[in-house]
């Protein structure tokens, strides 16, 4: 009796995968959504640095013309 071996039923295994499973795909979602924000904010960083390149440029031309 004492090597009696003790195993998990599989209704309690599968439970326990299905969990699992779903924990998993739950962070997969949360991690694209997350690439997608920061995705979003970086091409607005992007845009608001071409803007202040070009101000930079036009504040040289000024500067230039009005010596």
């Amino acid at each position: 009796m004492a090597d009696e071996k003790k195993y998990v039923p599989f209704s309690v295994f599968t439970w326990a995968i299905g969990v699992l499973t779903v924990i998993m795909g739950w962070m997969l979602v949360a991690n694209a959504a997350l690439t997608n924000k920061v995705d979003a904010m970086s091409d607005s960083y992007i845009e608001i640095q071409t803007q202040l390149s070009q101000i930079q440029t036009d504040l040289g031309w000024i500067k230039t013309n009005i010596k």
